[in-house]
């Protein structure tokens, strides 16, 4: 009996003596018994979003949060950190943003990948998902083509030339024949190898139809018909009734040359049926900083000029470019002169 009641008190006085051990101060929200923190930081990459079309910068933008505080961030394209030799991509202090010069980075063109990490005070760490970007830069030598459209973005508008506007409007937009255009802008001096039209074929085949594209020398906004055409060609009605690429070479013994902006302008006429129309295929885009920053455009009957699609619609519209490229070849052996 004896044995059993020192037993028993044996056990109370451990067990006091777990409960008493188990107790103290519990630390902040996020840190261990004795303070150290273990929360990691919070962040959300801003800039670039997935699926952003770049060419000669990036501006990385990061949204950090941490309970105790922000050592540094670090931004990774293609999952390096290293922009060259002697310089990462690295910020310690606020805002949270690193600007690259894509155009010294030597990368290929096509998908891209791009993530942040950030990094807390404590050595907590937090990475974002790796997102696809699309570099399309400056290239300044060899034969390229320029355009001013996502080719792997979804189909999303066609924009219709016709002799009439309509009384009822659907998903797309309805032109009169209002000589579109659009604005290229080479790296360099070139020769223009080819100009190449998507049309959505819709209506008639445009029968008895003229459709002539020129090649115009640029403002730096607008074309500009006082220099004459650099080059211009027909497109055979038999070609209008045919959706998708029209590829016009430029003759061999033709030298289209140039230093500056050009502009790549249709020209419709001579419609016998006011029922026929053909389309331009056109991306929506985010506005651009600027009205200039809008690569196609129109000639506006109402002002009597030619106008950019950015100048024509509120900032709640979309802003169009069209599907049209231009292939150009660079070389510094070039003249300058046709």
């Amino acid at each position: 009996m004896k044995h059993s009641f020192r037993i028993t008190i044996l056990l109370l006085v451990a067990s006091l003596t777990i409960l008493v051990g188990c107790t103290g101060d519990k630390g902040d929200p996020g840190e261990d018994a004795i303070g150290v923190d273990t929360r990691p930081p919070s962040i959300i990459l801003e800039q670039p979003v997935h699926g952003d079309t770049l060419y000669d910068f990036l501006t990385a933008e990061a949204l950090v949060t941490d309970n105790a505080g922000i050592d540094h961030v670090e931004f990774y394209l293609n999952g390096q950190d290293e922009v060259n030799d002697s310089t990462l991509s690295h910020v310690f202090i606020e805002p949270w943003s690193y600007e690259y010069a894509l155009s010294q980075l030597r990368l290929q063109w096509g998908p891209q990948t791009f993530s942040a990490r950030a990094i807390d005070l404590a050595g907590n760490t937090t990475q974002t998902s790796p997102i696809l970007i699309y570099y399309f830069g400056a290239q300044t030598s060899g034969t390229v083509t320029l355009s001013n459209f996502d080719s792997l973005a979804a189909f999303e508008r066609a924009i219709y030339l016709e002799t009439e506007e309509r009384d009822t409007l659907t998903d797309t937009t309805y032109l009169r024949i209002d000589y579109p255009f659009v604005r290229f802008n080479p790296n360099g001096n070139c020769k223009i190898e080819e100009i190449n039209i998507f049309f959505d074929a819709v209506g008639d085949t445009m029968r008895g139809m003229g459709l002539t594209v020129e090649v115009l020398p640029s403002n730096g906004a607008i074309p500009v018909f006082s220099e004459g055409a650099l080059h211009s060609f027909p497109i055979p009605s038999g070609n209008l009734g045919t959706p998708g690429w029209f590829r016009h070479t430029v003759p061999l013994e033709i030298d289209v040359i140039t230093d500056q902006p050009f502009h790549v302008i249709l020209i419709a006429e001579d419609y016998e049926s006011s029922s026929s129309w053909l389309s331009l295929r056109a991306q929506t885009v985010d506005h651009y900083p600027s009205p200039i920053n809008n690569n196609s455009g129109l000639w506006s009957l109402e002002e009597g000029r030619y106008v950019l699609h950015q100048e024509t619609v509120s900032s709640s519209e979309s802003v169009y470019e069209f599907w049209v490229e231009a292939v150009v070849t660079y070389g510094e052996d070039f003249d300058g002169e046709e």
